[in-house]
Order: structure tokens, then sequence, then C-alpha cells
């Protein structure tokens, strides 16, 4: 059909003898029409049976829906704890590096103590030589 017939036959368009033609069966084809039929519930596929396979799949349609926002938020909340985790070791990293930093200042701190604790030894034991040998050059 030319694009002047198929506007003819849906009721305007160039060349049509009248734009205000209502919509022939031509503009739709036949199984929309059957679908719908069966869907408002007149027409000859109309039962029961097809009224529950529709009412079936329309939810059918909703969960599928539903599961598919339930896996987009599932995600969005394994990003979210992804980023908690990474967070939570870099946290960690942060309080080892304090406890070795801490931990080296220790150390420098007890040298400190041992080499005082050297140099008090070594004062006492140069007192005590000089004593002795003041009291040994008292009796030559």
């Amino acid at each position: 059909m030319t694009a002047a017939g198929s506007a003819r036959a849906c009721g305007g368009g160039e060349g049509s003898p009248s734009r205000s033609r209502a919509r022939t069966s031509r503009c739709r084809p036949r199984r929309d029409k059957v679908r719908t039929r069966a869907l408002h519930g007149s027409g000859p596929l109309a039962s029961p049976a097809k009224a529950a396979a529709v009412e079936v799949a329309a939810e059918l349609q909703q969960l599928t829906e539903k599961l598919e926002r339930e896996a987009h938020s599932r995600a969005d909340l394994e990003k979210e704890l992804d980023k908690e985790r990474k967070t939570k070791a870099l946290v960690e990293e942060e309080v080892d590096k304090e406890r070795k930093a801490k931990a080296l200042v220790e150390e420098e701190v007890d040298k400190e103590r041992k080499a005082k604790a050297t140099y008090k030894q070594q004062i006492a034991k140069n007192q005590t030589e000089a004593k002795k040998r003041k009291s040994d050059m008292a009796t030559i």
C-alpha cells in the first residue's frame, strides 16, 4: 500500500477524500484487536482461563520489575559495603602505622634510659676509683 493509500485507510493525510473518516480495521493489525478483546472479556478468545493467564502474566511482570529493583538496590548496598571495607582497611593501616611509631619512640626512650644508667654507673665507678686512689695516696 502506498503512503497515500495508508493515509486514506486510516482516515487522514494527503490525498484522502475525507479527513474526518473514522479509523478502519486496516489501521491496527487484527491480532492487536483480538488481544484487546480477550483482555476486556469480549470476543471469541475471551475465557476465564485466558483472563487468568493475563492476570498471571501481569503479576509475573510486576514481580520481575520488583526483582530488578531489588537487584539494583542490592548492588548499591554491595558497593557501599565495599567502600566501608576499604575505609576500615585504611583506618587499620593508619592505626598500625601509629603503633609502629609508638614502638620506635619507646625503643628510643629505652636506649636513652640504658645510656643514662650506664653513664651513672660509670660516674659511680670513677668516684669509687678516685676515692680508692685518694685513700691509697693517703696511706703512702
